[in-house]
């Protein structure tokens, strides 16, 4: 019998699983026993790479269907595809576009952002031009549950295979 390799897109689905089990440990285990808000920048970072390796899983079956033609490997291209050829064809919720824009605009922020501090329980990240981004746990805890549907509902487009 020959072991099955895993395609592209089925590796990354499954990247994304395991990012968004960890994300929800992070916030719903560990934070309530250290309370730290610096913390919650580490679990938007996990739930920020589930959605990308979803969507990113979601392209890649695209692609192994020849429904798409190659495209750049940049999350703000990424989201721009899904918006125009996947969202309507699968019926996506519009929220996923959405969160998927929030966890944008919060990656270029850490990633290229001159500031980060803390005010009160949120934490505030800051551009070159002093735009903001706010984490709180509330919102972090949004994030989860919509990229947690995300990648469910990416898992049964797979599935369909």
């Amino acid at each position: 019998m020959v072991a099955r390799l895993d395609t592209k897109h089925e590796q990354l689905m499954q990247i994304a699983k395991k990012e968004i089990e960890v994300a929800d440990h992070l916030l719903y285990m560990t934070y309530p026993m250290i309370k730290e808000t610096k913390f919650l920048l580490a679990i938007a970072g996990h739930i920020i790479t589930a959605s990308r390796a979803a969507l990113q899983s979601l392209l890649e079956y695209e692609r192994y269907y020849k429904q798409i033609e190659a495209y750049p490997k940049n999350f703000a291209m990424e989201i721009s595809i899904y918006r125009q050829k996947l969202e309507e064809k699968y019926k996506f919720d519009p929220k996923y576009y959405r969160l998927l824009g929030k966890l944008l605009e919060v990656y270029k922020y850490d990633k290229n952002g001159t500031m980060r501090f803390r005010r009160g329980n949120k934490y505030i990240l800051t551009s070159h031009d002093y735009d903001t981004a706010t984490l709180d746990l509330n919102s972090v805890k949004r994030y989860s549950s919509v990229t947690r549907k995300f990648v469910n509902d990416i898992k049964a487009v797979i599935k369909n295979e």
